[in-house]
């Protein structure tokens, strides 16, 4: 399964081994079997990873281990351009719709609410639709298949 992880829960999900919501997704990202998951990250995604070095250097292991996957910048940013004109975001978080557009990815890691609207829009996310990871109870969704 692939992931989209937003900044507001990242240090949570990849700093964290026993946080409550989302331990099984940090172990699942790090795991060594086959139950991976992937981290798909690009555009402002990424350059909001960098701005925490601790963040970034688990981001650059994922990579290593291919455990994270680095979507084109510029694809990310004039997708995000596109979001923007069409006004539909109640969010300031484009760039995550148009990374999940961009890359086919459906879950998203959050706890913006408002975030968490735009993701499940289907004018903004569309077939399949959007799905949230916001707490342990959301582990099922760590059994789906990378697209």
């Amino acid at each position: 399964m692939c992931v989209i992880i937003d900044t507001n829960v990242a240090q949570r999900v990849l700093c964290t081994t026993d946080d409550p919501d989302y331990g099984d997704l940090h172990s699942r990202l790090f795991a060594a079997n086959r139950n991976q998951i992937c981290l798909v990250y690009g555009g402002q995604l990424l350059r909001e990873y960098v701005r925490s070095s601790v963040i970034i250097h688990l981001i650059r292991l994922l990579d290593q281990t291919g455990r994270a996957r680095a979507i084109s910048d510029s694809l990310v940013d004039s997708e995000t351009q596109r979001v923007i004109a069409e006004g539909l975001c109640i969010s300031n978080d484009e760039h995550i719709i148009a990374l999940a557009r961009v890359s086919g990815v459906r879950v998203l890691c959050t706890n913006d609410a408002c975030l968490q609207d735009d993701f499940r829009n289907p004018l903004l996310v569309r077939k399949p639709r959007g799905k949230i990871y916001s707490r342990k109870s959301h582990k099922r969704m760590l059994n789906h298949a990378c697209r």
